[in-house]
């Protein structure tokens, strides 16, 4: 997974997801995988395939990416998120949990938001 040209787990394939769930209610997208983890899309202008199969959503408003905090129990105080906030060519990275919770801010100018393989 691919979020604001930042692959989750630091390498592709290092952490891959396996998809259990997929909502959509005309403006937010909510996917649920095989753990307790989730990715919410809010506002995403499309839904694109890629040559290789992958999903690709060129812009979104606000990007969530949520996971108990790995090899802890499941509980509220383990519950960590990425939070991507666009805004032109800007993001905002707010992180939360026990994992080294705060906030950067990035230039961001690719065509793909999100990109899941």
């Amino acid at each position: 997974m691919i979020i604001a040209g930042r692959v989750f787990g630091g390498r592709h394939g290092e952490s891959p997801q396996s998809l259990r769930e997929l909502e959509f209610d005309g403006s937010t997208v909510l996917i649920r995988f095989a753990t307790t983890e989730t990715l919410t899309i809010e506002t995403p202008s499309a839904f694109l395939r890629g040559e290789y199969g992958q999903l690709i959503i060129p812009h979104a408003s606000r990007i969530v990416f949520g996971w108990h905090y790995y090899g802890r129990d499941p509980k509220p105080e383990n519950w960590c998120e990425l939070i991507y906030e666009a805004s032109s060519n800007q993001i905002q990275l707010t992180r939360t949990g026990p994992l080294m919770p705060g906030i950067t801010q990035f230039n961001y100018t690719d065509n793909r938001i999100v990109e899941l393989r």
